[in-house]
């Protein structure tokens, strides 16, 4: 495939092609920046999916105690109206009241849709408007960088946020388990961690970490980075546009 240009044709690339205006460059997904972007994606997805598919099992939440036995299970968002319970005995009633991981939980969510619905958006702007728009590329850097630092940021707080909700969330449950019961004898259960909520935790974490790590390449190769100087990465971005220089309008050059 070629582009036509004022002085002849070039060549472009392979992984490139012509969208009308858009020059659509797929090389920039396997660069570290892009590579990484998608990484992040698969993680939001993850992230959020798990909490909020994340139902504590009624089986496991039970107790018995004199012949009496009670569940509890619980549902996203984890306020007062998740939870139910079920007994062998009329005289079992239970009242739950919304706890602080409720909020929690609703935070941690709300950042990973967040997180990927403007990931979508980067790795969009990344494809079709950083070589198409090679001379304000600069500029989408800039916005790139100070956006991932607050979502790293944001993000690292829905994690502190989440990870003490989880245990709270647990021992909400075994305590509740015991006072609705009201056994002198019960013992207070100790439930396991499921699988689910330990796997959002450490993929919440990841995703943090991957935050305040893509802010190093997009401050490498935007025009922050030592002595590079912006003219530096727009020759770069032509090299990647056509396999030779090209003459193009830049509002930046004399």
């Amino acid at each position: 495939m070629e582009e036509s240009t004022g002085n002849g044709t070039a060549e472009l690339a392979k992984g490139q092609f012509k969208v009308g205006p858009l020059l659509v460059n797929l090389r920039v997904l396997l660069e570290p920046l892009g590579f990484l972007r998608i990484v992040m994606l698969v993680l939001a997805i993850l992230t959020f999916s798990l909490t909020a598919d994340y139902s504590p099992s009624a089986s496991r939440n039970s107790i018995q105690c004199n012949g009496l036995s009670l569940s509890i299970g619980a549902s996203y968002p984890y306020d007062s109206s998740s939870f139910s319970f079920s007994s062998n005995s009329s005289n079992v009633t239970c009242k739950f009241s919304t706890e602080a991981f409720s909020g929690s939980a609703q935070y941690f969510v709300g950042m990973g849709v967040l997180t990927f619905l403007y990931l979508v958006l980067a790795v969009a702007a990344y494809v079709l408007l950083v070589n198409t728009l090679f001379a304000y590329a600069h500029y989408i850097l800039i916005a790139d960088l100070f956006i991932s630092f607050a979502f790293g940021f944001f993000y690292l707080l829905a994690d502190i946020a989440w990870s003490v909700g989880t245990s709270e969330l647990g021992t909400y449950i075994s305590t509740t388990l015991v006072s609705c019961l009201k056994c002198p004898n019960a013992i207070t259960p100790k439930l396991e961690v499921p699988l689910k909520v330990v796997a959002s935790v450490i993929f919440g974490w990841l995703m943090a970490f991957l935050w305040f790590a893509s802010i190093w390449f997009i401050y490498r190769d935007g025009p922050f980075y030592g002595k590079i100087r912006l003219d530096t990465l727009k020759a770069r971005l032509r090299s990647d546009t056509s396999g030779s220089p090209k003459a193009t309008s830049d509002p930046q050059q004399p």
